[in-house]
């Protein structure tokens, strides 16, 4: 996930021979996986019909399966061309 990386920091009196620390941050991809890990998690605990976190986990499904939907009704009929 994220990575440590230590950069040597502007001398001042607080950090006098020390080094400052920066985290990398993680990357969005990281992110999103545990962000809906954390979602199917929660959806095994008892929760009320009203819980934002399964409507969250229910919005996301449907975000992430709509591209595999497909409308069950005939698109439409095709007409003749007048001529």
């Amino acid at each position: 996930m994220a990575k440590l990386t230590t950069l040597p920091g502007p001398p001042t009196s607080l950090n006098k021979g020390r080094r400052s620390c920066y985290i990398e941050p993680a990357s969005l991809v990281d992110v999103m996986f545990d962000q809906l890990a954390w979602l199917l998690e929660h959806r095994r605990a008892n929760c009320t019909a009203q819980c934002p976190h399964c409507a969250r986990l229910e919005q996301a499904k449907h975000l992430l399966l709509a591209p595999f939907q497909f409308p069950t009704a005939p698109l439409g009929v095709s007409k003749p061309i007048a001529a």
